[in-house]
């Protein structure tokens, strides 16, 4: 599957990897598969519990075949985490001789509770589709090389960071698994 997906990515056009769009992923250029929703994510939770109502995550890539790919690891995903969904969906591509310095994707220090609540409840994973011997991330005092095809939890809470000192490009796939009520 890793394998189909990563000859998927290669085909993807790179204007497709926008690195500009003001996301959480500020440092590297991504292609979004899903997300869950448009707008002030702080004010879609707020609604979500005024309204007793889910956040309901869309798929909003273009590319069926890629959603198509990704689904099996996602459905999987949100089996072995019974409550969660998932949220934002991502391709992540760190290109060659660059790095995301250090931060945190969210505070803890946060005074909106209801989105730290939230953001506490999230569980995030990387799959990275294409890598090289180079490309580390960095959790804390801890760095790892994420080898094709594992399965990474991420404490987005944590500070950490990423370096790709390899010659080609690293892309991960990142799945946020949100809570299915709030």
């Amino acid at each position: 599957l890793i394998k189909k997906l990563a000859d998927k990515v290669s085909t993807l056009p790179e204007n497709d990897f926008d690195g500009t769009k003001i996301n959480s992923f500020l440092w590297n250029p991504t292609y979004q598969i899903a997300e869950v929703g448009f707008g002030d994510l702080s004010f879609l939770i707020k609604m979500a519990i005024l309204t007793k109502k889910p956040l309901r995550p869309k798929v909003i890539s273009k590319d069926k075949e890629l959603w198509e790919l990704v689904k099996p690891i996602v459905r999987y995903l949100e089996k072995t985490n019974p409550g969660k969904i998932h949220g934002t969906i991502v391709l992540s591509n760190l290109r060659a001789g660059h790095t995301v310095p250090e931060h945190r994707d969210y505070r803890h220090d946060s005074r909106d509770i209801d989105l730290l609540n939230f953001s506490n409840q999230t569980r995030r994973y990387h799959i990275p589709i294409t890598t090289n011997k180079d490309s580390f991330f960095k959790n804390g005092d801890t760095t790892i090389h994420m080898k094709v095809g594992e399965c990474w939890e991420i404490n987005k809470g944590n500070i950490h960071s990423v370096r790709n000192d390899g010659p080609t490009d690293r892309i991960n796939l990142i799945i946020d698994l949100v809570p299915d009520s709030i």
